[in-house]
């Protein structure tokens, strides 16, 4: 009997702790893109950071500091969007490296892109923008369009967890982005605001946008 329960506790001792733990405790990656504690057009990962100030969509770039950032300290990112005019659209851009495949982000191992936002009047609601990938097929080290593949998703449907002083953190699995074929290809992202979706002027703080490598403990997406 001793040993018939040996047996079994030996047999749960290496499901649980025996070589599939790896994959269960594994340590939690990050590669951050930028936390907008630092001025200028640079990232963290060599690449750029600018907006959208052609006719007939703005998004210009500023950044918050103090108790406006997140945390109530430090700086954030604010986009001063407007695409009042009817098919207007604009879009904050992050590069994620130059040309050199060398230096890209390496994603393939990343499972989530998150960031916080929020929208500085109390009353107003979060703008209906949306997160595109933008992903090199050509070689050249930058983004084409028509050449090279893009998807983008609606990133208020991926609200995750409860708000912290106005702030809402977004968390998108990349697994909703089917039509991306190679992670360690991606040269850029944008953050989209068009005129179909309200509201269509206004202001949008952002911060912390990040890659992961584990999935927080519950995503949302409606």
């Amino acid at each position: 009997m001793n040993s018939l329960i040996n047996f079994f506790a030996g047999f749960i001792w290496v499901l649980l702790i025996g070589t599939p733990a790896f994959a269960l405790l594994q340590t939690n990656q990050v590669i951050l893109v930028d936390d907008f504690e630092e001025t200028g057009p640079a990232n963290r990962l060599g690449g750029f950071n600018e907006g959208d100030e052609k006719p007939a969509g703005t998004c210009l770039i500023r950044l918050i500091a103090g108790e406006e950032a997140y945390g109530g300290s430090g700086a954030s990112l604010a986009l001063d969007y407007d695409v009042s005019e009817e098919d207007s659209f604009s879009s904050f851009k992050a590069g994620l490296a130059g040309k050199n495949r060398a230096e890209r982000a390496r994603l393939s191992e990343m499972r989530y892109i998150s960031f916080w936002v929020k929208v500085p009047a109390p009353e107003a609601r979060l703008p209906e923008f949306e997160l595109e990938i933008r992903q090199d097929t050509d070689g050249d080290g930058q983004f084409s369009l028509g050449r090279d593949l893009a998807e983008r998703l609606a990133a208020a449907r991926f609200i995750s967890g409860p708000e912290k002083s106005g702030w809402h953190k977004i968390v998108i699995p990349l697994s909703r982005f089917r039509k991306i074929t190679d992670w360690d290809e991606i040269v850029e992202i944008s953050l989209i605001f068009d005129n179909r979706r309200g509201p269509r002027k206004g202001s949008l703080f952002v911060d912390d946008l990040l890659w992961g490598s584990n999935y927080p403990e519950a995503f949302s997406g409606r």
